[in-house]
């Protein structure tokens, strides 16, 4: 978080497991001994690859060193680099509910349970701007209606 700016929470979601519909090796649940054990998709970063992805951070935490095999700069391609493999991934859950139907993979609950919080943060000087006003409830009813399951309408 970015301390000291005003901020407005937009979204929560949560880090899902996927893997390919395909995958023999992990079944109904995803465990700690299948992350530890499977090569991974993970998205490039500055810090490198997975390295701010919070569920990986968990991961490490518990003395989980992912082997990534494959990088990728878009959350949108993991699916489809994990399909067809016996690679896992994490990713957002409500991208991964779009998109698996068409990439062909399985979304797991993830054995490290890590939520994702979108929030909007603007400098304390847009506060009363008529514009940065009018933006912020822009995105917040795109947001709310994402929330509610549908795409949102801008």
């Amino acid at each position: 978080l970015v301390q000291g700016y005003p901020g407005q929470p937009l979204l929560e979601d949560r880090w899902v497991g996927i893997v390919a519909a395909t995958n023999t090796v992990v079944g109904t649940e995803l465990t700690l001994e299948n992350m530890a054990a499977l090569p991974w998709v993970g998205p490039f970063t500055r810090s490198g690859p997975g390295a701010a992805i919070p569920p990986l951070r968990r991961l490490r935490s518990l003395g989980i060193d992912p082997q990534i095999e494959v990088v990728t700069d878009s959350f949108v391609t993991v699916p489809f680099l994990v399909a067809g493999s016996n690679r896992v991934a994490f990713l957002q859950e409500r991208l991964a509910r779009r998109l698996a139907p068409v990439a062909a993979v399985r979304i797991l609950p993830s054995p490290v349970d890590v939520s994702v919080v979108l929030t909007l943060r603007w400098h304390h000087s847009l506060t009363d701007d008529p514009g940065h006003r009018w933006l912020r409830s822009v995105l917040q009813r795109a947001a709310q209606q994402v929330e509610d399951g549908g795409p949102p309408a801008i």
